[in-house]
Formats: structure tokens, sequence, C-alpha cells
């Protein structure tokens, strides 16, 4: 029988190596400490000496002025901030962010804010099964922004400005 703190560590492996396959090609992988939780979506990680804005692949949060904008943010600051993360880094985004999968104490953040009903998957743009259960889960569940009975994604939201 393993040891507990391995079986873990072999577990959070399987689901990071999972999450990552249904994701187009890492690009690199880097590792730093979180110093800011802009949004629910956007953190930044200090690398060295350089910090970088990453946005968290294949979700999207609740904008500013939204229902549970200010959840969102709070529960990506509880899981992340002042933590050593480690970044997949998928690419960027228009705004010149790092795209990326953000893990932290071999949890993936993406996910977990999907799952605990703080962020939307962006099924437009990603095809995480994982994603896309994890949703389905909070939906069910009525956790965070589902216990409204027709929350407005970001995507709309912006595009209602």
């Amino acid at each position: 029988m393993l040891p507990r703190c391995f079986a873990a560590a072999i577990c959070v492996a399987v689901n990071v190596t999972v999450a990552l396959a249904q994701q187009p090609a890492v690009k690199q992988t880097v590792r730093g400490k979180v110093v800011r939780v802009t949004d629910g979506d956007t953190l930044a990680v200090l690398v060295d000496k350089t910090v970088l804005a990453i946005r968290l692949e294949g979700i999207d949060a609740p904008e500013a002025g939204q229902p549970f904008y200010t959840q969102s943010k709070n529960a990506l600051s509880e899981i992340a901030f002042g933590q050593s993360a480690n970044v997949y880094v998928i690419g960027q985004d228009r705004q010149g962010r790092t795209l990326g999968i953000v893990t932290v104490g071999g949890r993936i953040v993406n996910r977990e804010l999907v799952a605990k009903g703080f962020a939307w998957h962006h099924a437009a743009v990603n095809n995480d099964r994982g994603l896309a259960a994890a949703q389905s889960a909070a939906q069910r569940a009525k956790a965070g922004l589902w216990a409204e009975a027709t929350p407005t994604p970001p995507w709309a939201h912006r595009s209602d400005r």
C-alpha cells in the first residue's frame, strides 16, 4: 500500500495530466508566487523578478458590476494569493496576458473555481471535459452563481456594453 501523501501526489499528477491533454499544447511551465488577484479569472505571478499577468485558460468569471464578481475574486484569492503556483502556459490572450492552467498545492485552480460556481467553463473556446463536468456539477448543486435562475455569462455581459 502506498503512503497517503504519495498516493495523493499521484492523483494530482494524473488530474493535471488529463486536464493538460485536453488543452492546446503547453508551451512552457513556470513556477512562481501569486502576488495579486485582479479578478475572478486573472492573477499575477512573480517568476524570478518578473510579474506575469495570468488569465486562467478555459474559464470566464463575472465582470465588475455583475452578481458574484466579488465572491469570485475572493474565491481565487483564498485559493491562490500568496501561494507558490505552477503555470502551464498555453499562449496569450488579446490583451497580451499569459493564458494558463494554474495549480496551487496540487489543486487545479481553473477547475476549482468552476466547481465552486464562481466561474463559467467557456466551452466556445475550450473543450476541457473536466471543466464541463465541474460546471455541470456546480449547476446541479446550485453552487455560487448557479443559485441564480439565469446567471448572465460574462461574455454576454461584455457584448451588452
